[in-house]
């Protein structure tokens, strides 16, 4: 991903590499130098942290405050997936594997899209 809208955005009045590395999640200040250098990798999910400090939208118009999920599943269908995974364990005792939790969370998903 280009850097340049990061660089623009620190250009602007209070904006600082410090109050960058903040945002990012408490990292060193270092760290948004190395970014900013190419040195280190951007994240995606610093993306939109990025994005809501410098207040410039990332290329590619995605949202600032908004993660693009890329097919993830939403919080809200991991926690169903969890809430009904919990219950299975309870009641029919169905051990809680990662092929379980998958076709929990498809459910999920397909009840939210006929909701």
């Amino acid at each position: 991903m280009d850097l340049e809208w990061i660089r623009r955005g620190l250009e602007k009045p209070g904006k600082t590499k410090a109050g960058l590395a903040k945002a990012m999640g408490n990292l060193h200040p270092s760290q948004a130098g190395r970014l900013l250098k190419g040195e280190r990798q951007l994240k995606a999910a610093e993306v939109p942290k990025i994005a809501a400090y410098i207040e410039e939208d990332p290329p590619g118009g995605h949202q600032p405050r908004a993660l693009p999920t890329n097919g993830l599943p939403t919080p809200e269908e991991l926690a169903g997936a969890r809430r009904a995974q919990e219950t299975l364990f309870r009641v029919a005792n169905v051990p809680p594997t990662d092929a379980v939790f998958a076709a929990l969370l498809q459910i999920a998903r397909s009840i939210k899209n006929e909701g």
